[in-house]
């Protein structure tokens, strides 16, 4: 992630001296489609609470829970930064609006829905949830129809929009 936010500096930073040379470095580290793709599936990772959310209500696990949505938020942004080649990295993910700003690909309402995800009840930030990672995977296929966007949790598909069956006593 370090060498991630050193490169985003360098295109988000304003040369004070030596503006040639940092004009061929950015050229030297363009993002490129193969890079695009391999962030996007590095970063294709979800672990799909809205599948389990009925069995893991009973659980009390708060703080899982809110790791679930900071790892999704980080993956769904690496996700989008690709789309739109832009660096990212989440060491000292800060100014979410001016990151979210700069995305020309994103969900309608990105900043906004981002911030649900921590704002809102369990049962709301989860829904929030499962729509950004539909919308998303949607934006991707537009873009990367090949890539393999399935969500599996356990052996088990796992898209937005499916449930785990209730348990029979």
């Amino acid at each position: 992630p370090a060498v991630l936010k050193e490169v985003s500096g360098l295109f988000e930073g304003r040369p004070l001296h030596g503006e040639d040379l940092i004009v061929r470095w950015r050229e030297r580290a363009a993002y490129t489609e193969r890079l695009q793709r391999a962030i996007v599936q590095k970063h294709w990772r979800f672990f799909p609470w809205w599948y389990y959310q009925e069995k893991l209500e009973a659980r009390d696990a708060p703080v899982w829970r809110y790791d679930v949505l900071v790892q999704a938020a980080y993956n769904l942004s690496a996700i989008l930064a690709a789309l739109n080649r832009i660096y990212f990295s989440n060491l000292e993910y800060k100014r979410l609006s001016r990151f979210v700003s700069s995305l020309e690909v994103a969900p309608q309402g990105l900043d906004t829905r981002l911030r649900a995800l921590f704002d809102r009840d369990e049962k709301e930030s989860t829904a929030e949830l499962e729509r950004l990672v539909f919308d998303v995977q949607g934006l991707v296929a537009e873009r990367f129809p090949d890539i393999d966007l399935a969500i599996e949790w356990a052996g088990r598909p796992t898209p937005p929009g499916s449930r785990e069956a209730p348990t029979q006593p």
